[in-house]
């Protein structure tokens, strides 16, 4: 095997896409002396992991550290990632092991110190995982879950395929007729709409979308986080204009011609973000409107539902957005009361906050979404945020000073 085909392998790893054949190969490759530098590039490029990056692959613990990766692989056995910011101190990230599809920072490999999480009434609680329902125009509903490769007869002639885990629009609707497809909580999914342009949908999220665009304009509702991959197409008659594809949420819309971008707007965060990563979008809310472009979010504050700011615009760190997507949690600046928002969507449980319990503290760094909730919570431990896990109710009970 040559250098190209272990990078496409570990590219298809992260995507999930590996048969087990290929697993097989890329397992056993790891350990190849040959693939250590494209091994060292690609997790040194996607990953901030200071230990990785100056390890002597000649030491006698290097050795031990990719061995580990290997053992790792084959057993399947996720270790925990630690960061602190300000008066949290960073928790060493010795190695990034290879693992279920995601990238773990591991906290564990060259420490004994063992952290346990009071846990009472409950069995592991696992990471979201690829899933979601389907409303169709007639009312009926599919779970896309459990179904397997097929097709979905629409109202109007038009059909829909599953393939691999994601839900494909073709042609042939007559009419007009709307498909919703929501990711509950402990779900995220992705849609080809029937123009082509790819959607990614977060957990606790929705998009509301005609089976058939016509017309002037491509139209779609949303709600909670949802990215775009917008397909830029021309109108029927020689000479058309690009039709322009329109996001609304809330009382907000985004008007595009074919552009990345991703928009966050979950009812429980106070802020509505519409972040660009390719291309030129117009965000309007009421009269107001701006034009951002790539590297820029547009924010508005939002309280109790109605938005009581004009629209903000700043440059952002487009990684840090893309997060959710890549399978990582980037708490970067996040609160405590941010993080567990995160956790209630992402592990589908409820948080309560005891007396004791400062909202306001800030982490940085970055993790997998793969873990199982115990195990993140083992990491939070280190952190001094002390819980109390009951059934799928998170109790919150103090943070350390």
């Amino acid at each position: 095997m040559d250098i190209e085909i272990f990078k496409q392998l570990m590219a298809r790893y992260k995507q999930g896409t590996l048969t087990q054949e290929e697993w097989e190969t890329l397992r056993k490759s790891v350990a190849n002396p040959e693939f250590r530098e494209a091994l060292y590039e690609d997790m040194g490029t996607s990953f901030e992991t200071p230990a990785f990056h100056q390890a002597d692959w000649s030491t006698e613990r290097a050795q031990q550290v990719l061995q580990h990766i290997q053992n790792k692989i084959a057993a399947s056995a996720p270790v925990i990632p630690v960061y602190r910011q300000r008066r949290w101190w960073l928790v060493a990230a010795a190695l990034v092991v290879i693992l279920g599809g995601s990238v773990y920072f591991a906290s564990s490999f060259f420490s004994d110190k063992k952290t346990r999480v009071v846990i009472t009434k409950n069995s592991e609680i696992q990471p979201g995982q690829n899933g979601a329902l389907l409303t169709l125009a007639d009312g009926r509903q599919v779970l896309l879950d459990t179904m397997q490769n097929g097709e979905i007869i629409l109202q109007g002639g038009g059909k829909a395929k599953l393939v691999n885990g994601i839900l494909k629009y073709e042609g042939g609707s007559i009419g007009t007729s709307y498909n919703t497809t929501t990711t509950p909580k402990g779900r995220q999914f992705q849609v080809t709409l029937p123009d082509g342009t790819e959607v990614w949908l977060n957990s606790a999220s929705s998009i509301t979308y005609p089976t058939a665009f016509t017309g002037n304009k491509r139209k779609v509702t949303i709600t909670g986080e949802v990215y775009f991959e917008v397909n830029h197409i021309n109108g029927k008659q020689k000479g058309a204009t690009a039709i322009p594809f329109v996001v609304q949420y809330g009382n907000m819309e985004v008007e595009v011609l074919g552009t990345r971008f991703n928009i966050n707007a979950y009812k429980n965060e106070p802020v509505i973000n519409t972040t660009l990563l390719e291309g030129s979008v117009r965000v309007q809310s009421g009269s107001e409107h701006v034009i951002i472009k790539p590297g820029q979010q547009a924010q508005l504050t939002v309280i109790g539902g109605q938005t009581v700011s004009k629209i903000g615009i700043q440059s952002v760190n487009t990684d840090a957005v893309m997060a959710w997507k890549n399978g990582l949690f980037y708490f970067e600046g996040v609160t405590l009361a941010g993080l567990m928002r995160q956790l209630e969507r992402w592990y589908d449980i409820e948080v309560i906050y005891q007396t004791g319990a400062e909202q306001t503290t800030e982490f940085a760094g970055k993790m997998t979404r793969g873990v199982t909730l115990n195990q993140l919570l083992e990491s939070l431990e280190e952190l001094g945020v002390h819980c109390r896990l009951e059934g799928r109710k998170l109790i919150v009970e103090k943070t350390d000073k």
